[in-house]
């Protein structure tokens, strides 16, 4: 798999219950849009302030806004790790994951779609099987 398939195939899930409180508070931050580079250092720490702004919100839509991007970017950090071992158009194959469902189930199916690549990608490398 390509790293910009996979990346093509992930979303953060924006729930009605959220967009309804950004809309009610005026705080839009937990449903924002996240802008996604392959740089590494830069997403884990978006994913670190994500993490900060939901452990610190003050409404359950806000927290479920926030679980989404958090899901979104660990999912990233994840896909760059792995593509970092084997190269961005050599990652091992994961189904992509459902995300039409409730937010917390799609939410958990990225970050597993992400760990597996990750996790997949760590054996291929030990056996020497990298391409970077």
């Amino acid at each position: 798999m390509k790293l910009e398939d996979c990346l093509n195939h992930i979303r953060p899930i924006k729930g009605i219950t959220s967009v309804i409180d950004a809309f009610l508070s005026g705080d839009f931050n937990p449903v924002s849009d996240i802008e996604v580079t392959s740089n590494l250092k830069k997403m884990q720490t978006e994913l670190s302030e994500v993490k900060e702004a939901q452990e610190n919100c003050q409404s359950d839509g806000a927290y479920w806004g926030y679980q989404g991007q958090k899901s979104y970017l660990q999912s990233i950090v994840y896909l760059l790790k792995a593509a970092k071992l084997v190269g961005k158009d050599h990652l091992p194959y994961v189904r992509y994951p459902k995300l039409d469902g409730l937010v917390m189930d799609s939410c958990y199916d990225m970050e597993k779609f992400g760990q597996d690549v990750y996790e997949k990608a760590k054996l291929k490398a030990k056996k020497g099987k990298s391409y970077s």
